[in-house]
């Protein structure tokens, strides 16, 4: 049995552990939160076509009391299957081009993706896809001003080559 178990803590301990435990989850879920609500905002004018519309922005109330009450985003509900569950034939090369061309414009919205994979690649409708589009910014870096053009440019094509290795006949 390990020590560091929660079910090993006791008294103090344990408070202290659940108290570490809330503040890095806080942590985490905030960093997520502003990734994905500023890669949204960059990210406007593909809003309803390479990703999902924004609805709106608040706070996640648990039925529960807790300290953290979790930012949250409220995105537009769009029918479809992500890459992981629909046969690779069954999407045209040209669905698949325009989720690759969605990838490359990203960074020059300032933001890079950065959690490319099978489950953030959706495409609809789920019975016949016809567009594809990305999902889970929650990853994303976000430009900043200290950011040079060619570490930038190096980082975008991480994203380009894990999408071209998925999206791209082999």
């Amino acid at each position: 049995m390990h020590a560091h178990r929660r079910k090993d803590l006791s008294g103090e301990d344990r408070t202290t552990h659940d108290l570490s435990w809330e503040e890095n989850f806080y942590r985490t879920v905030m960093e997520e939160y502003e990734a994905e609500f500023t890669a949204y905002e960059r990210l406007k004018d593909l809003q309803g076509s390479a990703i999902p519309r924004l609805i709106m922005a608040g706070q996640f109330l648990p039925p529960d009391e807790r300290a953290i009450r979790p930012p949250a985003l409220v995105l537009e509900y769009v029918p479809s299957v992500n890459l992981y569950d629909v046969h690779f034939d069954a999407i045209a090369p040209a669905i698949r081009a325009q989720v690759l061309s969605a990838v490359k414009t990203f960074p020059s919205y300032g933001v890079i993706h950065n959690d490319i994979n099978m489950t953030n690649i959706h495409f609809t409708p789920p019975e016949k896809p016809a567009k594809g589009f990305l999902l889970d910014f929650g990853s994303a870096r976000i430009r900043r001003e200290r950011d040079s053009e060619e570490m930038w440019t190096m980082r975008g094509e991480c994203d380009v080559e894990w999408a071209e290795a998925l999206l791209e006949d082999e």
